[in-house]
């Protein structure tokens, strides 16, 4: 019987990677398919919801650009430059990629979120002032 989990406990780790054989000009996203890797694509594959959304880890620039229909959508959910669509990306040669969305994503998780969700990474600054001294040794 499985148990709840407590509210306050870290999320479960992430798989680890898959590494797939690549197949003749076929799309990121037919290849999980081909693969039996549950993935996000509410639209069936037609580059219109965005929940197929992939970051492109390494090997971009072995991508070929998007086309309009792509950009549009990209750009309405406020995707950073290496997120692609998986179902619009056609491959040629080896990439890394990361899910953006679960593969149980809906229409609405779609939509544009906070760019924390986007996968879009930034530089931080962290400030760490001991005022009492309360961490001296």
């Amino acid at each position: 019987k499985p148990t709840a989990t407590p509210p306050n406990s870290p999320p479960p780790p992430p798989p680890p990677p898959r590494r797939l054989t690549l197949g003749s000009d076929i799309s990121i996203l037919d290849l999980l398919r081909q693969a039996d890797i549950p993935h996000a694509s509410v639209c069936g594959g037609r580059g219109r919801c965005s929940t197929c959304r992939v970051r492109i880890d390494s090997g971009l620039e072995d991508t070929a650009p998007p086309d309009a229909n792509e950009t549009k959508v990209l750009e309405r959910v406020a995707a950073s430059p290496n997120v692609r669509l998986a179902c619009q990306v056609r491959l040629q040669k080896a990439i890394s990629v990361t899910a953006l969305l679960a593969p149980d994503a809906t229409a609405r998780d779609g939509f544009a979120t906070t760019r924390s969700h986007t996968g879009d990474e930034q530089d931080v600054a962290i400030l760490f002032a001991d005022i009492r001294a309360f961490t001296k040794l």
